[in-house]
């Protein structure tokens, strides 16, 4: 039951395709403009695709779990791995990642305010319960009888993701710059820093956690205020479990890491205070043939070889 839950974690394969995309993008063009185009161009393959791959293998919704299937779901149902682990059908919300960090970067260098926009401030706090919209419409996808016409399953795939990507871009491009305070205030609560530590280890072992109690439940679950008790217990089960692989394995870790990385820091600085205390005391000292020359050579090493630092 176990083994196989592997295969939750294809993702970071999909991850680590799209960081060296991103790094290639970023590193190797250089010009803003055709960066611009490579992104937009990426942007609309990626929108294509995941309805292309939906038309072309007929492709129901994401992850239908039924008794007979809940335990290799993630390995024989085929929505899941033709339109979530691939790295292209990822494209979308990542290409709009990359775009949001440069908009931030350079909006920030002019100084930007969005003072002038608060007019729209409505529609910004409409943008979660649109989000929340969004999931409770997909609901009608799992409901019993025969599966929606194809054309509108492709519509579907083709634009969920980058419509959620597109809302949650501008949650975030509205927090960097302090457009409101309603959402900033919440989502900047000291208390989700705690939570942020630890969610990737919960991630790591919460379907582990949902099938060992679902596996060896006796019955079957019935959709009432009932069933929020047995997934209160598999969240806490799986954030406590995420709790201590941050102590043992991520916070030890990260520690190491960041000694590791100061020590050259560390090194450097004191070299260079030790550079300036000899200037400095070179300066200071009286003027004499000497000092004079070893001014000089100091003067010649510090700015990188220049003909003009031997000047007299």
């Amino acid at each position: 039951m176990v083994s196989n839950d592997y295969t939750t974690y294809l993702y970071l394969a999909a991850d680590l395709h799209l960081y060296i995309l991103g790094m290639i993008i970023f590193v190797l063009i250089r010009n803003t403009n055709w960066r611009n185009v490579v992104m937009a161009t990426l942007f609309i393959i990626g929108v294509a695709l995941p309805g292309l791959v939906t038309y072309l293998y007929d492709l129901t919704f994401l992850m239908k779990v039924s008794p007979r299937t809940l335990m290799r779901i993630f390995i024989e149902d085929p929505a899941y791995n033709y339109l979530y682990t691939p790295s292209y059908t990822n494209i979308p919300s990542f290409v709009m990642g990359l775009a949001l960090g440069a908009l931030i970067h350079n909006l920030q260098k002019r100084d930007f305010n969005l003072e002038k926009y608060k007019k729209f401030l409505p529609i910004y706090w409409a943008i979660i319960p649109c989000c929340v919209g969004i999931l409770l419409l997909s609901g009608v996808n799992y409901m019993d009888g025969p599966p929606y016409p194809l054309y509108i399953r492709v519509i579907f795939h083709t634009f969920l993701r980058p419509v959620m990507g597109a809302l949650i871009a501008t949650i975030i491009l509205g927090m960097v710059f302090k457009f409101d305070n309603f959402y900033r205030g919440i989502l900047e609560w000291d208390g989700w820093a705690w939570v942020a530590r630890v969610s990737y280890g919960a991630y790591l072992i919460h379907l582990t956690v949902v099938r060992i109690i679902l596996g060896n439940s006796t019955k079957l679950f019935t959709v009432s205020l009932l069933t929020i008790v047995p997934v209160i217990g598999m969240a806490y089960i799986s954030f406590l479990g995420g709790t201590i692989i941050w102590l043992l394995i991520d916070a030890p870790v990260n520690q190491l890491v960041k000694i590791w990385l100061e020590m050259p820091t560390k090194k450097s600085d004191k070299r260079k205070n030790e550079n300036i205390d000899v200037y400095i005391r070179i300066c200071q000292s009286p003027p004499n043939a000497l000092t004079e020359v070893v001014r000089l050579v100091y003067n010649e090493l510090r700015h990188g070889g220049s003909s003009s630092s031997f000047a007299l």
